[in-house]
């Protein structure tokens, strides 16, 4: 059976158009180990920390890479 997070993926790129970065548009990949730059991660595209909410409507798919360093520069940003 697969993860809730694996489906909330499955969901974003049946409705987004594919498995594709919403930042870079680089293709992003369930099969890689967690630590792949190309691994599929959920966005959060308002951050929790900005009044952002964990639902469907505020998520988007990103590859590890983008979601990772776009944490750092809102960070640094603030």
């Amino acid at each position: 059976m697969a993860s809730p997070s694996k489906k909330i993926r499955a969901k974003l790129a049946k409705r987004d158009g594919g498995w594709f970065c919403c930042w870079c548009k680089q293709k992003v990949r369930e099969d890689v180990p967690a630590s792949c730059k190309s691994k599929a991660t959920i966005e959060h595209v308002i951050p929790r920390s900005e009044g952002g909410v964990s639902a469907m409507s505020n998520y988007a798919l990103a590859c590890l890479g983008c979601n990772s360093s776009r944490a750092h520069a809102q960070r640094r940003a603030a």
